[in-house]
This record gives C-alpha cells, structure tokens and sequence, in this order.
C-alpha cells in the first residue's frame, strides 16, 4: 500500500479522469497506483469526486436542485427537532452549512412543508370512530403554541395549527378542520388546559345534533371531578 503523497490539482484532474476512463479494465488501477505512489483507496476517492464533478457540470439543474432539498431538510429538521426560531435557524445555516438565508425564505419553506403536510392529512383520513388527543406545543413567540389533535391509538396528527394564541378561538377553528376532514369521535382526552375545553364544549353541541356522543376527559385526575361533570351535563341538556 503506497503512501497517499500530495498531488497538484492538474494531476488530481489527470488521475481522475484515467481511473474513469479505464474503469473495468483489469490490472489498470494496480499499474496506476504503481505509477503514481497513491493508494488504490486515493485513486477511487479521485475517481468518484471526478464524477461528482462532471455529474455536477453536465447536470447543473439536478445539481441545485438536490442543493435546494438540503437546504429545505435542514430548515425542517432545526425547526422540528432543534425547535430554533427563524433567526436561530438562519444562524446555524451560515454556521454550518455556509449558506445565506432570508427569514422571509426560511418562513416560506414552513409554510409550504405545513401546506403540505395538511393536504397528505386530508387523504388519509382514519375510518370509524376516534379518540382523540389534545397537545399543546409552545413556540419561540410568547402566548402562542403549535396545536396538535392526534388520533390515541395510531398517534395519527388528524390536525394541526402552526403557532397561534392558545385560546378557544383557536381551538375551535382546528376542530372546525378535523369537521371538514369528516373525523368521526366519541372521546376526547386532555391536560385540562381551558382553552382545550371551551372548544370541546362548544364542539359537543354540533357534535351531538350529529347523532354522536362526546365525553371530554380533561385529565386522569380530573376525569370524576367537575369538569367531566360539565361536559356530561351538556350533553345530557342538548339530549333533552
């Protein structure tokens, strides 16, 4: 195994296009690694930054566009996974990554993967009967919250609300979509949050007109204290 001796770019160039031009021929990457005092393992390494590049060259569009995916990967997983703001994640683009990036673009990446995501969930609406989950993720921005309803058995996000005021109002406008997605439910569990409830109440209403029965859990704790109790009572007024 020769050593890996440094080379001028001209003869990098010179190797990689050799080792490309006889890839297949028998005894060739021997003689070159001979000729040359580099590795087999240095002349492959050549060999496939010599294809990155000539790919890159002949196919410019498929370049910048796998260019585009990565940076759209890496907007969502610092936003997911780091939870950053649109400052922090463009901080940790330039940082890691050398890439310059508006907020306003950074926003707009968001907004489209959510679109996205929103209409894969309206195809693949679970059938029957659900019970549903009530989750409350704070973001960045004082007073507002990513609003999740996930199906409890599947895990399933039936619906979900970017960054928004954590009140009744904005819950009711989610359960208004799980509505339009044709959601069917006869359970509903949650931490007790009242924003939570008061949307659920008023949900109840249309729901039991519908034929449905809801019951509201608002936590284990609770699940026999006076907040079940409300939601019970209101469905036994709207029955009668």
């Amino acid at each position: 195994m020769h050593p890996h001796h440094c080379t001028t770019a001209a003869q990098r160039i010179r190797l990689a296009s050799h080792m490309i031009a006889h890839e297949g021929t028998y005894g060739y990457v021997s003689q070159l690694s001979r000729e040359s005092a580099l590795s087999r393992q240095a002349l492959y390494t050549l060999k496939s930054k010599g294809e990155e590049a000539m790919e890159g060259k002949f196919h410019p569009k498929e370049q910048v566009r796998r260019e585009e995916v990565q940076k759209r990967r890496a907007v969502l997983l610092l936003l997911t996974e780091g939870h950053s703001s649109r400052d922090g994640i463009q901080r940790c683009l330039e940082e890691m990554m050398g890439v310059q990036m508006s907020t306003g673009k950074i926003s707009a990446i968001i907004h489209d993967a959510g679109k996205r995501a929103q209409e894969w969930l309206d195809q693949h609406v679970p059938e029957g009967m659900r019970t549903l989950v009530f989750d409350e993720q704070y973001s960045s921005q004082r007073g507002k919250a990513y609003l999740n309803i996930l199906d409890a058995h599947s895990s399933y996000v039936l619906a979900s609300a970017s960054p928004v005021a954590v009140d009744g109002e904005s819950w009711s406008i989610l359960f208004l979509t799980l509505q339009d997605q044709g959601v069917k439910w006869d359970i509903a569990v949650s931490d007790g949050g009242k924003a939570i409830g008061e949307a659920v109440l008023k949900s109840l209403r249309s729901v039991f007109i519908s034929g449905m029965f809801g019951m509201f859990c608002m936590s284990a704790k609770k699940c026999k204290g006076g907040l079940i109790g409300q939601s019970i009572s209101c469905t036994n007024r709207l029955q009668r």
